[in-house]
């Protein structure tokens, strides 16, 4: 508890008022002109548990006119019409559950680096995946340009936040090969051919392949292509529409084979007009989750079963994509692998894949081959015949 001392002068009048208080063994205080204030503060101090930086600014944002930072939120998320519902409804989830809790309630302009920092150790304590932290940790970012643009504040203390690395020794992506790829298919069922097969050829995302309607293939000029131009969303009731693909970059023509073209060339016949080319067994449309639960766990638990050692998902089809297209002969170049793949931008692609380039993998190990040679078979001190020693040494 702290204590409040009245302090007079010689005469016995009361000039100050002292608050007093014991912090991690040490006694610390602090002088007010006036009774409220040294009340006020003892009665905030006490809410924080004797800290008093945390009193004091509590104080302040009392008395700030500054807009708060759920206000600011709520402005910039008015300034992003060029979202869909399902971005701006996670945005929303952020604000509820991560931001708000903590940092809702502080006047923007007394947001500190040292807030910031507290805050992220905060979203830690949640166990919260690195990913997702600096997913919200960016949109706070935003949220703080914002205020700048207001001229609420002419600094961003989200600037240089040190933030989690993801600490997996795994790699994320999951590269299949050929014979791999054959395992699975083996014990898939046959109706799922095309579309798997599509996947790995194009490598278009999932929602964007399960799109596409019979107008989007086209065969002319003997060459086999398919215009991406729309994917499936999720609407505003946590549904399913079709709209937009992810980026303008997605809007893409790929190319496909004729081995290919041939194999999804049954159900783009056979599909109406104006419905999805890829459908259910029973004809129904094809989500991720309905396509993993009847067709894809139990093909690959049979696959595991005779022989398989990986454990790929859906997704990872578009990452074997890549994998054989820099593989290729000649091997694609990462520029047009990104433009092929709709990346909005070829770092993007980099990131993910540059440690499949062959090519550079080669010319690595040629070249520190050729500095390490003649380090293979050196023989050590203690393996040489004393005899040969001494000639050594002579």
């Amino acid at each position: 508890m702290a204590s409040l001392i009245p302090r007079k002068n010689a005469k016995g009048i009361i000039t100050s008022y002292q608050v007093k208080w014991r912090v991690h063994g040490k006694q610390d205080n602090e002088s007010f002109e006036t009774l409220p204030e040294a009340e006020m503060f003892k009665k905030v101090l006490e809410a924080c548990d004797h800290d008093a930086l945390k009193a004091e600014r509590q104080i302040l944002a009392a008395s700030s006119d500054s807009p708060k930072i759920r206000d600011v939120a709520e402005t910039h998320l008015k300034r992003l019409s060029d979202i869909s519902v399902h971005s701006r409804h996670t945005y929303e989830r952020m604000l509820v559950n991560h931001i708000n809790p903590t940092l809702g309630d502080m006047p923007v302009n007394l947001l500190t680096e040292e807030d910031v920092a507290e805050w992220v150790q905060y979203m830690r304590g949640k166990g919260l995946s690195p990913k997702t932290i600096g997913n919200v940790h960016g949109f706070l970012y935003s949220i703080v340009k914002t205020a700048q643009y207001k001229k609420y504040r002419a600094d961003n203390p989200c600037e240089h936040t040190r933030l989690p690395k993801a600490d997996h020794t795994e790699d994320k992506a999951t590269f299949l090969t050929k014979s791999e790829l054959a395992l699975v298919l083996k014990h898939l069922d046959r109706h799922f051919h095309p579309l798997i097969l599509f996947l790995v050829g194009t490598g278009l995302r999932f929602s964007e392949a399960t799109a596409l309607i019979p107008g989007d293939f086209s065969d002319a000029g003997g060459e086999y292509t398919v215009r991406v131009t729309k994917a499936w969303k999720r609407d505003d009731k946590n549904g399913r529409t079709i709209g937009p693909p992810k980026t303008e970059q997605a809007r893409r023509t790929v190319p496909m084979d004729s081995a290919l073209a041939r194999a999804v060339a049954p159900q783009v016949q056979a599909c109406a007009a104006d419905k999805q080319v890829f459908r259910m067994k029973a004809g129904g449309e094809v989500t991720t989750q309905a396509l993993h639960n009847k067709a894809w766990k139990p093909a690959l638990r049979a696959a595991q079963a005779d022989g398989l050692k990986k454990s790929p998902r859906i997704h990872d089809l578009r990452h074997t994509y890549a994998s054989w297209m820099l593989a290729g002969d000649p091997p694609s170049t990462m520029f047009d692998l990104s433009r092929l793949m709709g990346h909005q931008s070829i770092n993007t692609t980099s990131k993910i894949y540059s440690h499949l380039m062959p090519e550079a993998l080669k010319r690595g190990a040629l070249t520190m081959g050729a500095a390490m040679g003649g380090l293979f078979d050196i023989e050590p001190v203690k393996a040489i015949p004393e005899k040969k020693r001494g000639e050594l040494t002579a």
